[in-house]
C-alpha cells in the first residue's frame, strides 16, 4: 500500500510539471485574447508572412519588466525558391508577475516609413499557475 501511494503521487508531481509546457504554439486564431502564465513559462507565437517580398514581424513596445524575447525569430520558408509564405517563429519568457500587451506587427521593411501591414496582439498575465486562455 505504501509503494502504490508513493507512485501515485510521483505520478501527480510529473503530470503537475508537464501541465505548464506549452507545445502549441500561439497563432493567428489567438490575436486578441488573454493568456496566463506562470513566472518562468515559455511560450512560442508562430505568424505567417512573406519575407520574400520584403515583409517581416517584429515585436514593439514589449514590457521586458515582465517579458522578454528569446533570441530571434525563426523563419521557416515553404517553398525551396523562398518566394512562397513562411513562418515567422518568436520565443517569448515571463519573468516576473504582472501583465502586459504583446505586440507583433507585420510591415514592408522596403518602405522608408513602414506602416503595419497586419498587427497581432494578445494581453500575457504572469504569475498565474500556468497557461489559462479566455
Amino acid at each position: 500500500m505504501k509503494y502504490r501511494t508513493s507512485a501515485i503521487w510521483v505520478i501527480a508531481i510529473i503530470a503537475f510539471m508537464f501541465s505548464g509546457c506549452n507545445a502549441e504554439p500561439l497563432t493567428e486564431d489567438d490575436n486578441g485574447t488573454t493568456i496566463e502564465y506562470a513566472i518562468g513559462s515559455e511560450f512560442k507565437v508562430q505568424l505567417t508572412g512573406n519575407p520574400v517580398a520584403g515583409f517581416s514581424w517584429k515585436t514593439v513596445g514589449l514590457d521586458r519588466s515582465v517579458l522578454e524575447q528569446v533570441g530571434n525569430p525563426v523563419i521557416k520558408t515553404y517553398g525551396s525558391d523562398g518566394s512562397r509564405d513562411a513562418t515567422y517563429t518568436f520565443t517569448f519568457k515571463t519573468i516576473a508577475a504582472g501583465h502586459t500587451l504583446l505586440r507583433l506587427i507585420y510591415y514592408n521593411k522596403n518602405n522608408e516609413d513602414p506602416e503595419p501591414e497586419d498587427v497581432f496582439e494578445i494581453e500575457v498575465i504572469s504569475g498565474t499557475m500556468g497557461r489559462i486562455t479566455s
